[in-house]
């Protein structure tokens, strides 16, 4: 986007962050974070670790999605675009920044982008009074932007797709990164450690690929201690969703990885799992490259899925769930397999069928591959500069 238009990236500012950087064109502003916002931040958590359901039960209004959250960060991003005379915002998720926004930039066009489901599953009044206010809403997926439209019909020619991207000259095939150690086959993943990422219906698949005698190996890449239960679990209403709250009674950061070390890594399988965390990007790429089946086995609907357009660049064949934005990605052309969320004997038929076949590996690389293309940044920055353009002339 750079290359034809001033683009400004508001940020709040890192511990060792200056208030202004520039990089390839870019400028980025740092805000800091206001005393304010920290003081009920601090308060609000204090109150959700004695009432952890309070602000889920209170009409879908959590405080993530209040005014109050990140309020004198977002003023002061609104009081700079007034004086810089921005033409366009374009706000991620954060539906509660628009009416401040407006309020200080009556003229600006706003651009409102979705990478989840929270503006169908918030309280519907509360969010239309926002999202009216904007010009243009983005979702990351069909699967999202469909259910906006379903959500608020009088809002529906406002709303659009536009895909997620990825950086094709990093993510590549590398076949220096290719190591087959006795014919050991590796899986990975890559996500955060959370029960709607669906590890467990993984390493149950794993099991029975063992069984089989199969060489494999799976790598596991992603936080441990991740802790999405409010935002997500509770406020879906979707069953198999809801469900995976049992995975935190404890409440504990790191509960559903304890469970799955102590209870689903049998001896058969202990050393044939690794937990490698989360690492830097570069890191990650290797794995890909290294990869030979690259699996995301959620329960949730995904919005979309980032790593099956990763692994697909770097034309490792990919198994998924056929849930949100996934099967988007995973089109009826060969480019992957679509199981069935929660079905771990779908998905161990699937790994065994695809580490049988080499044959069958190869050609759904070289498919993922071709189909990444479709979600290059050059492609992806092109769709939202149209969008930019039929939003300034249709308003």
């Amino acid at each position: 986007m750079a290359r034809g238009c001033d683009v400004v990236v508001f940020s709040p500012r890192g511990r060792y962050q200056t208030n202004v950087e520039y990089l390839d064109g870019v400028q980025y502003r740092h805000v800091s974070k206001a005393l304010f916002d920290t003081l009920i931040g601090q308060t609000v958590f204090r109150i959700n670790a004695k009432i952890p359901r309070l602000e889920y039960a209170l009409r879908k209004r959590p405080f993530f999605a209040s005014t109050l959250h990140q309020f004198s960060y977002i003023l002061r991003v609104a009081k700079d675009l007034q004086a810089m005379k921005c033409d366009i915002v374009h706000i991620h998720e954060e539906s509660q920044f628009i009416p401040i926004i407006r309020l200080l930039n009556p003229k600006i066009r706003i651009v409102l982008h979705m990478h989840c489901v929270w503006l169908t599953q918030l309280d519907h009044e509360m969010v239309e009074q926002r999202i009216k206010k904007a010009d243009l809403i983005l979702g990351c997926s069909n699967y999202i932007t469909e259910h906006i439209r379903k959500e608020f019909p009088s809002l529906a020619e406002r709303c659009h797709t536009l895909y997620n991207g990825v950086d094709l000259s990093i993510y590549s095939y590398n076949p220096k990164n290719k190591h087959n150690e006795n014919e050991l086959k590796r899986l990975l993943t890559v996500g955060r450690v959370t029960p709607e990422k669906g590890l467990h219906v993984l390493l149950e698949a794993l099991k029975e690929v063992v069984e089989r005698n199969l060489r494999v190996h799976l790598d596991i890449i992603g936080p441990l201690d991740a802790f999405a239960l409010g935002n997500i679990i509770w406020l879906s209403e979707d069953e198999n969703v809801r469900r995976l709250e049992t995975f935190h009674e404890k409440g504990s950061l790191r509960e559903y990885y304890n469970y799955l070390e102590r209870k689903l890594i049998s001896l058969n399988i202990s050393d044939k799992v690794a937990f490698r965390g989360q690492i830097p990007h570069n890191e990650t790429v290797k794995f890909y490259q290294a990869a030979d089946i690259f699996i995301q086995p959620s329960i949730i609907p995904e919005p979309f899925g980032i790593p099956i357009i990763e692994a697909m660049a770097c034309r490792v064949p990919v198994i998924a769930s056929r849930v949100g934005g996934i099967p988007e990605i995973i089109e009826n052309d060969g480019s992957g397999i679509l199981v069935e969320a929660g079905d771990s004997h779908s998905l161990a038929f699937a790994i065994i069928e695809l580490l049988s076949d080499e044959d069958l590996r190869i050609k759904m690389g070289e498919l993922g591959r071709a189909r990444s293309e479709s979600f290059s940044w050059d492609k992806i920055s092109a769709n939202l500069l149209r969008l930019y353009e039929g939003m300034s002339t249709s308003m």
